[in-house]
């Protein structure tokens, strides 16, 4: 029986046996957030980041979801994607989620627990998903654009996170079919 589960507009569409977690309102996750939250030493705001969704199959693979959603907002996803602050953002959110993870880990939080004692295990495959989504007009004029794009998105980030030992891609949901990791997502159509 698949499950359906709703972030940010979109919806992910899960087989049997498969685990969904909203990490960013764990517990765990706040009470870390709050614990690391202060200034650098020039007075920046500072803390730690997560990705959208975790999900873990039946058979263990890890995939760690960031989504962004730029259908609204075209000239700033185009002005963060120009100077790659996206793909360090995007990075910073995975390390960061993987960082908390460990230390639930060490640390046997059971809330996380279904997610922490597989992720660190050495034969388990980790995905870093990248739901990158643009204005529909600027896609569909243009369709094979976003997946020569994509090729460029998945090289910045796989190498951005070239010491993690992580399998990136970037994917649209225009273009998901192409991909079959077990778990399917639809969006909302915004206008």
């Amino acid at each position: 029986m698949n499950q359906e589960i709703t972030k940010d507009g979109f919806t992910f569409i899960l087989g049997d046996n498969w685990t969904y977690y909203d990490y960013e309102q764990s517990i765990f996750y706040k009470n870390l957030s709050n614990s690391l939250r202060g200034k650098d030493l020039e007075g920046n705001d500072i803390g730690t980041k997560c990705v959208d969704i975790i999900l873990k199959s039946p058979n263990d693979i890890i995939f760690l979801i960031e989504i962004k959603d730029f259908r609204i907002n075209i000239s700033g996803s185009k002005t963060r994607i120009k100077n790659e602050n996206l793909f360090s953002h995007v990075a910073i959110q995975i390390r960061d989620t993987i960082a908390g993870l460990y230390g639930a880990y060490k640390d046997n939080y059971s809330e996380l627990n279904h997610i922490s004692s597989s992720i660190f295990k050495k034969d388990i495959l980790v995905y870093a998903i990248f739901i990158f989504e643009e204005s529909g007009h600027l896609i569909s004029s243009n369709p094979n654009k976003f997946r020569e794009n994509r090729k460029n998105y998945k090289r910045k980030l796989a190498q951005i996170l070239k010491y993690m030992n992580i399998e990136c891609n970037v994917v649209c949901t225009r273009d998901y079919a192409t991909f079959d990791y077990g778990w399917k997502v639809k969006f909302e159509e915004k206008l």
